[in-house]
Formats: C-alpha cells, sequence, structure tokens
C-alpha cells in the first residue's frame, strides 16, 4: 500500500509550482516568435522556450498527485462533480468570452480579423468542438480526458507494480519511441503496434508520475542534485534547439520543436527534478510569515484564471504596432512576461474577489428574503 506521505495540511510547495508554472506558460507565450527563425529575438526566444516548457507537464504532475488517490476521499461522483465540472465549466465559459470578444472585436486582437463575420452559434459550436477559439486551451481538453481515465487509475493507487508498469509503458511510447524516430527510424515501425493514444500520451505519463513521486519515491535525491540537473536540462535544450534548427550551419526555415517539447526526455528530466527541488524545500516554505502564505496561497488560486485570459492581453499587445514598441518587447521579453502575468494577475484576483462579494449580497438578498 502506498505511504500517505500528502498530509492533509496545505502543501506550499504545491502553490509554489502552480506560480512558477503558470508563469513559465507566460514564458512561452511571449516567446512564440521561436516558430519564425528568422526572427532578430529568435534565440532569446529558444532560451524562454527551454527554460519554461516544464510548465504543462508540471500542472499534470500536480493533477495526478493530487487526483489518483481521490478514492481513499470520496466517491467517483463526487470526484467528477468536483473536478470534471470545474475544469468543463472553465473552458465553457472562458470560450464563450473569448468568442464574444473577438466577434466584437476583430481587429484588436492578434489573429482574430477571422471573427470579422460575427457571431454565430454554429461556429462557436464548431470552434469550440475543435479548440479553434483559443488554442491554448490544448490543456484543458487534455485535462478532462486524463480526468475521464482517473476512475480507472485510482484502482491501482495501491500496486506500486503496475504503476511502475503504467510510467514505463508511457515513456517507451510516448517518449523513447519519438526519440528513436529522431535517429532516422521511420514511424511506419512503431505506428501499426504503438500508436494508440492511451498509450502515446505524454500528458498520461507526466500525470502517473506526479501521484507516483508523492507516495511511492522512498529516497529523494539530494536537493543540489535536483538543481543541477534542472539547470543543465535547460541548457541542453537550449544548445540542442539551436543545433536542430541549423543555427550552427543553415538556420532552417521551419522551426522544430521536438528537443524543447513536452515529449522530449529532456524535458521530461526538467519537469520531474524541478518537482523534486520544490518539493524537498516545503518545510523552509512551512516556516514563512503566515502573511506571506497567504499571499502565496491567493496567486497560486489565480493561476488557472491567469491561464485562459494572459494570451489576449499578448494578443492585444501584439496588435499594437507602434514605432519602437515591437523591437522594445523583442528585446525585453522578460519583462513583457511579467507585465503580462501581473497585469493578468490582478485583473483575476479582483474580478474573483467582485464575484465574492455579489455572491454573499445575493446569499443575503436570498435569506433575508426568506425570514
Amino acid at each position: 500500500m502506498a505511504e500517505n506521505k500528502v498530509k492533509r495540511k496545505h502543501l506550499v510547495y504545491v502553490d509554489v509550482l502552480n506560480i512558477m508554472s503558470c508563469f513559465a506558460v507566460v514564458m512561452l507565450h511571449v516567446s512564440l516568435n521561436v516558430f519564425n527563425p528568422s526572427d532578430t529575438y529568435w534565440v532569446q526566444a529558444v532560451l524562454f522556450q527551454a527554460i519554461a516548457i516544464f510548465a504543462v507537464p508540471i500542472f499534470f504532475m500536480i493533477s495526478g498527485m493530487n487526483l489518483i488517490g481521490y478514492a481513499d476521499k470520496y466517491d467517483t461522483k463526487t470526484f467528477f462533480k468536483k473536478r470534471l465540472w470545474r475544469v468543463g465549466r472553465a473552458l465553457i465559459l472562458a470560450s464563450i468570452f473569448c468568442y464574444v470578444l473577438f466577434c466584437i472585436f476583430p481587429f484588436s486582437f492578434y489573429g482574430a480579423e477571422q471573427y470579422a463575420n460575427g457571431i454565430g452559434l454554429r461556429d462557436f459550436v464548431s470552434r469550440f468542438l475543435t479548440n479553434s477559439i483559443n488554442d491554448i486551451y490544448w490543456f484543458l481538453y487534455t485535462i478532462i480526458y486524463l480526468y475521464m481515465l482517473t476512475p480507472l487509475l485510482t484502482q491501482v493507487r495501491h500496486n506500486k507494480r503496475i504503476l511502475q508498469y503504467l510510467i514505463a509503458l508511457q515513456f517507451s511510447i510516448s517518449v523513447l519511441i519519438p526519440l528513436i524516430e529522431r535517429f532516422g527510424v521511420s514511424k511506419e515501425y512503431f505506428g501499426t503496434l504503438f500508436n494508440w493514444p492511451l498509450f502515446s500520451s505524454s500528458a498520461l505519463l507526466y500525470f502517473l508520475l506526479g501521484f507516483y513521486i508523492v507516495n511511492y519515491l522512498q529516497k529523494l535525491p539530494p536537493l543540489w542534485l535536483t538543481g543541477i540537473v534542472c539547470v543543465f536540462s535547460a541548457i541542453a535544450m537550449f544548445f540542442g534547439g539551436l543545433y536542430t534548427n541549423g543555427y550552427f550551419a543553415v538556420r532552417d526555415v521551419e522551426y522544430h520543436n521536438y528537443v524543447i517539447g513536452t515529449s522530449s526526455p529532456l524535458c521530461v528530466i526538467e519537469a520531474v527534478s524541478l518537482f523534486l527541488c520544490v518539493m524537498q524545500v516545503e518545510q523552509r516554505l512551512q516556516k514563512m510569515p503566515s502573511t506571506v502564505l497567504r499571499c502565496i496561497r491567493e496567486v497560486s488560486g489565480a493561476s488557472l484564471g491567469v491561464y485562459l485570459f494572459h494570451i489576449l492581453l499578448i494578443n492585444w499587445m501584439g496588435k499594437r504596432n507602434l514605432d519602437g514598441v515591437f523591437r522594445f518587447w523583442g528585446e525585453h521579453m522578460g519583462l513583457r512576461a511579467v507585465i503580462v502575468y501581473l497585469v493578468t494577475l490582478i485583473i483575476v484576483i479582483a474580478g474573483r474577489h467582485i464575484l465574492m462579494q455579489i455572491k454573499k449580497i445575493f446569499t443575503s438578498w436570498r435569506l433575508n428574503r426568506v425570514v
């Protein structure tokens, strides 16, 4: 049986990982010029991608850590009510908001010109089902897929051997086979036997890893070692990304993102080592002043909102092509990431508190009416 390492008290390191991953998502999206190798600031974009590619894998690991063992706390009906409805509702409402916004202001956001024909229910449904309203929402579609599998995964939560088998299977098919293909072995030798969605998903690999590390990894590697491994994996991805895109020879016209991608072995190493690093400083985090801990929890709680809406600010800024602005943001990519993150964070937190106050007023009104 798995050791119950996850205490009932709130885990601060999970909040810290949430915040780090959320900011890393912003870093990834302010450096999308990486897909244009001829861009002046392309090298800086590659660096940002290499540093921040851990973002979504860490989100998957946190979800797996928290959810695969749900059956020890509540039944499956409660699980779907608590999780699937929360994420599904966020996906639907955010998609509606973005769709309406793009239809009303099609020339105010980068890439929104396609919405100039106006609002249509059929158009919305078509775009929603194909994730073409706001394509960064792919993460939410994927996490819903993982939620659908979780009632099956929770049945083996106490069987260490089966979990190890599943992790080895996922790693072999979603990471090692693409690596072999990169060395020139044709895909046709793997497609028939191994190209099944359930097993070829790196998302499921990270989902399982998060639960396994917290519940079954008995002896953690030293903090200094995991830190060094994390840094060197990012460095390796950076130089690997430059090399595979011809930076040291003839730069390719099209960007190849295998080395800096979620199915890259280096990304797995970066995500796992970072998870272990932050996990091991939990005791130090718990000793911080209560005010700081409340702030960390508040910022972490806003991560989903920041994830949903930060791209709107990035795309809006992308249409403000005033003299010198584009060059400034290119030269100061880090500053742009900080501004986008902080502005979106403030808006999300303010919005949450406003909605909470409205809810309180409405609840009080209903109670007074009953009385």
